[in-house]
């Protein structure tokens, strides 16, 4: 019996200088029933050069910059397979991705979304493990999980998810910018179970000239990031289990305003990061007396008059780097397939 159809929905927009990498790595995705479909948004370096030099990819093009959900939901609109994965051209594949994810779906009809675990890279391109999530495979209940997705969120190359979910929850909403993977995970946990490997199946990318980067530094991350949240308590008002986790989530939100203030004391913008651990204490006046927002207040105040010693970046990062995983919200069960 022939595996279902998987499609991998590449959005690109100027990433030339990762792109070749990502085409190749969806291409090596070791399963025999797969398409790859690339929507460059109207890019102004050579990536649509670089994508004619491949055989057997659809690429579509656009004339102007619609933006990334415009991109994603117009590549998902173009495929055809069973299963979706949005693959950001910034960010690689491995080859065992599908092998580890689509065989769990197919094993339980329940589950909308499949997740496995990630590399990390940077600029270098070199990868490094990162801790997993939780401390074993399992299926968690959806509600459970929605609720986890309030918190933090996969990224979409660590997913499969089913076609018939992305089109009953309306794909990727336009209306956001930042969170937008958490969101459209968010509104498929309420309607299906999700399901989680610890194995890693891609390996994403940080970078200056991602969207996320770009978004922290016009200061506009924390506001985004509150915007799609409160979508999420839109979409979980009258679920009692939700609504019990909607201060702490605003409160993981003041606590992302501390980071984005971290990062940069890292760039030297010491204004934008006195704005961001301004809008911290907006959120939750506690922040103010949390050691992190301590640490990144002393280092920028230090700045005005004598220059840190310790340069930022040895100060703050992987400070917030998950060390161990947690153990599965309750109700999860194991994969026994």
């Amino acid at each position: 019996m022939p595996n279902p159809k998987l499609s991998i929905c590449i959005p690109n927009y100027n990433n030339a200088r990762y792109l070749r990498a990502c085409i190749e790595s969806a291409i090596a995705v070791d399963w025999d029933e797969k398409e790859i479909i690339v929507v460059d948004d109207g890019s102004s370096d050579n990536s649509v050069e670089i994508l004619q030099g491949f055989d057997g990819i659809q690429v579509h093009t656009s004339e102007q910059n619609e933006g990334q959900p415009a991109a994603t939901n117009r590549c998902i609109a173009a495929s055809s397979g069973e299963y979706v994965t949005i693959l950001h051209s910034d960010d690689c594949l491995l080859p065992n991705h599908a092998r580890d994810l689509v065989p769990v779906l197919e094993a339980y009809p329940e589950v909308g979304l499949a997740a496995g675990e990630r590399h990390e890279t940077d600029e270098s391109g070199v990868p490094h493990t990162v801790a997993a999530l939780y401390d074993r495979d399992c299926i968690v209940p959806g509600e459970q999980q929605a609720k986890v997705f309030m918190f933090t969120s996969f990224l979409p190359c660590q997913v499969v998810v089913r076609r018939a979910l992305l089109e009953a929850v309306g794909g990727v909403d336009p209306q956001h910018i930042v969170n937008l993977d958490g969101l459209l995970w968010f509104k498929c946990a309420l309607r299906a179970d999700v399901a989680y490997v610890r194995r890693p199946v891609c390996v994403y990318r940080r970078h200056r000239a991602s969207t996320t980067a770009r978004c922290n530094r016009s200061g506009e991350h924390v506001d985004q990031y509150l915007k799609t949240l409160e979508a999420m308590f839109d979409l979980a008002r009258g679920r009692p289990y939700l609504e019990r986790h909607f201060v702490s989530a605003q409160r993981r939100a003041g606590q992302l305003a501390i980071r984005f203030a971290e990062d940069m004391a890292v760039d030297r913008n010491y204004p934008l990061a006195r704005r961001y651990l301004e809008r911290a204490q907006q959120m939750d006046k506690e922040l103010a007396h949390d050691d992190a927002y301590g640490r990144v207040a002393r280092y920028v105040s230090s700045a005005d008059t004598d220059r840190p010693d310790q340069p930022a970046h040895s100060l703050f990062t992987g400070m917030h780097a998950r060390r161990t995983p947690y153990a599965p919200p309750e109700g999860a069960r194991a994969i026994t397939q």
